[in-house]
């Protein structure tokens, strides 16, 4: 049996949460269907600078305006979804409801994973677990797509 006290910040959830997030089959499709839906976009406003414009360089320059801003939001996508994150987990944490426990326990024994917090215990068995993920912050036992045991780095340190 192994048993490791850790405990968690914001950091480590949003951390936890990037790399689900940047690391998943769905990160790509979304990427890319939000770099598409952006081009359409500036692209549909292309097209109505050149049907309302007065004349010609009005609607070059409003082509090229609207071609440039989708290349730098397409650039950023990225950033711009992970900041959405990081603003959703503000918003839970100002309203009381932190998406994690701050400490606890995780124990691997022969049959089970227990996790204890000072609000739950959550008990999995092996056959549950997806994937395991090693990263330089902690290590990610996945018992779905998005939910996994958080295991800092730091626990091994002691």
């Amino acid at each position: 049996m192994f048993r490791f006290e850790y405990s968690l910040n914001d950091d480590d959830y949003l951390k936890f949460s990037e790399y689900t997030l940047t690391n998943g089959a769905a990160w790509k499709r979304t990427v890319r269907l939000n770099r598409l839906s952006v081009f359409f976009v500036f692209m549909v406003f292309s097209v109505i600078f050149w049907i309302v414009s007065s004349g010609y360089m009005v609607a070059v320059w409003g082509t090229v305006c609207s071609m440039s801003a989708a290349v730098i939001i397409s650039v950023k996508i990225k950033s711009l979804i992970i900041a959405g994150l990081r603003s959703n987990v503000a918003r839970l944490k100002k309203d009381g409801k932190l998406p994690y426990g701050k400490f606890g326990s995780v124990c691997f024994n022969d049959e089970l994973i227990t996790d204890t917090t000072p609000e739950s215990q959550t008990k999995t068995g092996y056959q549950m677990v997806e994937r395991i993920a090693v990263t330089a912050e902690a290590i990610y036992v996945y018992i779905s797509s998005t939910q996994a045991h958080i295991i800092p780095n730091g626990v091994f340190s002691g």
